[in-house]
């Protein structure tokens, strides 16, 4: 089923098929305990999950009218946004099948999340078994899912990120196999684009370590083997043209830009400075007690793996390692800031935190690394237990935190923030009565961003003497019948962006954004039908064809290789 094994796995005595269904039933409980209390009692409102909640509802509605929903036509009072253009749709097609198959909202962000944590340490588990035998890879994979980031992940909303988790370990597996094998490139080139239609930062992140691994690698063996590997990714990306394209260069339609201030900013959110300094450590969903929290479970594993290496397959992988897992943690730290300082490219991550993820998977192979170390050791259980003690300590976080957040359905003596929000959104989605992010929305021409007025009319303005007959009015289009003595000018409740056209008896209506960033429309004197549709801009066009050509590309490498 899964790698060829090393270590204890080569007990003739128990067979592989046996040792991945163990591992995968113990990376199911796992899963299932960390992600226990939402299933049970609910969500819990914090962090992003509004956003991401308000987006599954209206994306899942918007997929019967168009199979790629880059509008979501009832966000912001009715206005609308251009949301799935900035965003990775891919996590709310699987939350939209969720609902669909008649899942509630709550219900939905339960599964997803523990999808999320199975995957990472399923993930985890394939890449870690082929090197270091399946006793120490569903060790390390315990240590990955209960990892305390990923539960905070898990509980204040960050699900995209949440399952980039799984893909972190699989590019490494993917990336090895490729260089054994060469059809894996093809692999290879669908995981950079599973990537991208995941999460942006992760994208990023995970391509300057990626090249970083490659690099490496040079150092090991030939770089001709090494080479092809970056056309692979140049296909993946390809592949996600269509997404990729209009997110980067559309970004002059909204306010994008402002993301970097989000909480304000890296600058604020780098360990030891503002509300990350490092002590108190007792408060647990602080990101400094995670940091702290990781960085000692990644120092404890090295020094058990450094004190009993006897063969390279420990040495050179642990202080490997252990110098990314350095690594990171100086670029989380104050101490970066002039890095993050001199790039703007990766100040579009907004938080040096992010970090934490791959800070979690650093741990986890350092696990791996220990369990395989110890499996000769005179001392090994001694070494045992205090591997034991540190998932002690990681499923110890996970349900302490758990416990001390309130839910909706169980929310005790807490207070959950956003309440009346959550609940239209969980009760009454589809009012008109949401908000969605303001750095979606149109940029004014005082550089301002619009707010959107709660309770306005589909037709804003219009002369009194127009006669306004709405025949439809969804997500993705809208047809009006007006009949006016003279010219009008009519602004309507849908902010503007240029995939917005429209037809006025057939013949093209120009479209203009409004003082407010809203949709201004002149319609001539008499009776007009007047059709206005969520189209294709040339970038997404464009986009389109590049995706389409990298499919070409990766059928050619399928057929090459």
């Amino acid at each position: 089923m899964f790698p060829s094994l090393s270590g204890l796995s080569r007990s003739p005595s128990i067979s592989k098929r046996v040792y991945d269904t163990i591992a995968i039933l113990l990376i199911s409980l796992a899963a299932i305990a960390i992600a226990w209390r939402m299933l049970r009692d609910g969500i819990n409102g914090l962090g992003d999950l509004s956003w991401h909640m308000t987006w599954i509802q209206h994306f899942a509605l918007e997929l019967t009218e168009t199979i790629y929903p880059r509008w979501l036509g009832g966000t912001n009072y009715g206005y609308g946004s251009p949301t799935f253009v900035f965003y990775p749709p891919l996590v709310y097609y699987l939350g939209a099948l969720l609902r669909r198959s008649g899942f509630d909202i709550q219900q939905t962000i339960a599964v997803l999340c523990t999808i999320a944590l199975f995957t990472s340490g399923l993930g985890f588990y394939i890449y870690t078994a082929r090197k270091w035998g399946k006793l120490a890879a569903v060790v390390g994979a315990l240590f990955y899912v209960s990892a305390p980031q990923l539960t905070n992940l898990a509980y204040f909303g960050g699900i995209p990120a949440l399952f980039a988790q799984p893909l972190m370990p699989l590019g490494l597996y993917f990336t090895d196999k490729a260089l054994e094998q060469p059809r894996w490139k093809v692999v290879l080139a669908l995981f950079w684009a599973v990537v991208a239609l995941t999460h942006v930062p992760t994208l990023l992140l995970c391509t300057i370590a990626w090249v970083g691994y490659l690099f490496v690698l040079m150092i090991q063996q030939s770089w001709k083997r090494i080479l092809p590997l970056f056309a692979s990714a140049g296909i993946g990306f390809g592949l996600a043209g269509f997404f990729l394209l209009p997110a980067v260069l559309e970004q002059s339609f909204a306010n994008i830009k402002a993301l970097k201030a989000v909480n304000g900013g890296f600058q604020a959110n780098m360990i030891g400075r503002g509300q990350l300094q490092l002590l108190p450590l007792s408060q647990l969903q602080k990101m400094a007690y995670i940091y702290v929290h990781q960085g000692i479970a990644i120092l404890i594993f090295s020094a058990i793996a450094l004190t009993l290496w006897n063969r390279k397959t420990v040495l050179r992988p642990a202080l490997g390692v252990l110098g990314f897992a350095i690594a990171l943690a100086f670029m989380m730290s104050i101490l970066s800031a002039p890095v993050w300082e001199a790039s703007p490219t990766l100040q579009m991550v907004q938080f040096p935190v992010r970090l934490l993820g791959m800070f979690a998977l650093a741990g986890g192979i350092s696990c791996t690394i220990a369990v395989y170390a110890l499996q000769r050791s005179r001392l090994k259980i001694l070494f045992a237990l205090i591997i034991v003690a540190v998932l002690v300590a990681n499923f110890r976080y996970s349900f302490q935190l758990a416990r001390r957040l309130p839910t909706l359905n169980h929310a005790g003596r807490g207070t959950i923030m956003n309440l009346e929000t959550i609940k239209v959104i969980v009760h009454d989605p589809y009012s008109d009565n949401l908000i969605d992010l303001p750095e979606y929305r149109p940029p004014l021409d005082d550089g301002k961003i619009p707010e959107p007025l709660r309770g306005q009319a589909p037709v804003m303005e219009a002369p009194k003497t127009a006669k306004i007959d709405i025949k439809r009015w969804t997500g993705q289009s809208r047809v009006l019948n007006i009949d006016t003595p003279e010219p009008a000018i009519l602004k309507l409740r849908t902010y503007y962006h240029p995939a917005w056209q429209g037809k006025a008896n057939e013949a093209k209506l120009d479209l203009s954004k409004a003082k407010d960033g809203t949709i201004e429309i002149r319609v001539p004197s008499g009776k007009s039908e007047v059709k206005l549709w969520y189209g294709w801009t040339t970038i997404f066009t464009i986009g389109v064809a590049v995706s389409s050509l990298s499919a070409i590309a990766l059928i050619l490498l399928w057929r090459w290789v």
